[in-house]
C-alpha cells in the first residue's frame, strides 16, 4: 500500500476511505510509517486516498476527494463487480492502483517493534459453537473474531 501511494504520501495527508475495522488498522499502518492519515469526507482535494470498503459509494467519495492528478489505491477484495465512475477518474487524471495485501514479515516487524497496536481490533477468543454469537451483528467489522480449538 505504501509503495502504491509512491511521493503522494510524503506531500500531506492521506484519505482513508471506509469505516470499522480494517479503515481504523489503515489508518494506523499509515500513521506507524509517518503519514498523517485522514478521514474521506466531501471535496477534501487530498493527494491521495487509500479506500478500505470496496463499493460503489466508498469510490464515489474517494474520487471526490481526490486533487486533479491524485492517486486512489484500492485495497479491498469485492466478492462481485463493483461500479466505478471511469468518467470522474479520467477528468480529475485521477491514477488508481490497485494493490494485494502486504508483506507478512514487515507486518509481523511492525507489530514488533511496537509502534501499532492492535489489540482493540480483535474480539476476545471464543470457542467455535459461539460462531453465531461473534458475528451476530455485524461484530466482525469492528473487531476480529478469534476462535480457540481443543
Amino acid at each position: 500500500m505504501l509503495e502504491a501511494l509512491g511521493q503522494a504520501a510524503s506531500r500531506g495527508p492521506v484519505g482513508v476511505a471506509g469505516e470499522g475495522r480494517i479503515a481504523e488498522l489503515t489508518r494506523r499502518v499509515l500513521a506507524a510509517h509517518g503519514v498523517e492519515p485522514v478521514m474521506v469526507a466531501g471535496d477534501c482535494w487530498l493527494d491521495a486516498v487509500v479506500e478500505t470498503r470496496l463499493d460503489a459509494q466508498t469510490l464515489a467519495a474517494s474520487t471526490a476527494a481526490l486533487r486533479p492528478g491524485g492517486t486512489l489505491v484500492l485495497k479491498s477484495r469485492a466478492p462481485e463487480p463493483v461500479s466505478l465512475d471511469v468518467g470522474a477518474l479520467q477528468r480529475r487524471g485521477v491514477v488508481v492502483r490497485a494493490v494485494g495485501p502486504g508483506s507478512f514479515s514487515d507486518a509481523v516487524a511492525l507489530l514488533a517493534s511496537g509502534r501499532l497496536a492492535v489489540s482493540d481490533l480483535a474480539a476476545a477468543p471464543v470457542p467455535p459453537e459461539a460462531f453465531a454469537a461473534a458475528f451476530a451483528n455485524g461484530g466482525c467489522e469492528v473487531r476480529k473474531a478469534l476462535f480457540t480449538f481443543g
